[in-house]
């Protein structure tokens, strides 16, 4: 299955690849993706998380190298200081990656560094 692409993604703002992603959407939606939409991809998001599944399993679309899916935040309630319980959302990341172009452990390294990316993250009111 071939997905649509936003190309050169890491060069883009938030803004840019939102209205990347709508353009898509409404093409994918209209049946009007071009050859060029869909091609050269290297790394999928799949997020089910705006449909309530708290976790599941991606596959890679061959040829890209990855796949990262996004589950739904839970609410959880995690240790605190001095034995008190803090609120907390907590999502399911789960990667999968084709071992004949992506070592595991780079695999593994991405996900810890996007972990820290998400525990620091924060939206000012």
């Amino acid at each position: 299955m071939r997905v649509p692409v936003i190309h050169d993604a890491d060069r883009l703002s938030l803004t840019q690849v939102n209205s990347a992603l709508a353009d898509l959407t409404g093409k994918a939606r209209g049946n009007r993706l071009s050859p060029a939409d869909i091609a050269d991809g290297t790394f999928t998001i799949s997020n089910l998380g705006q449909s309530g599944i708290t976790q599941f399993t991606p596959l890679v679309n061959p040829p890209q190298a990855a796949i990262l899916s996004i589950a739904a935040a839970r609410p959880r309630l995690l240790p605190g200081e001095n034995g008190t319980l803090k609120p907390a959302q907590l999502l399911a990341l789960t990667v999968a990656c084709d071992h004949r172009v992506l070592d595991g452990a780079e695999a593994s390294r991405f996900l810890r560094e996007l972990n820290a990316a998400f525990e620091s993250f924060h939206i000012d009111p």
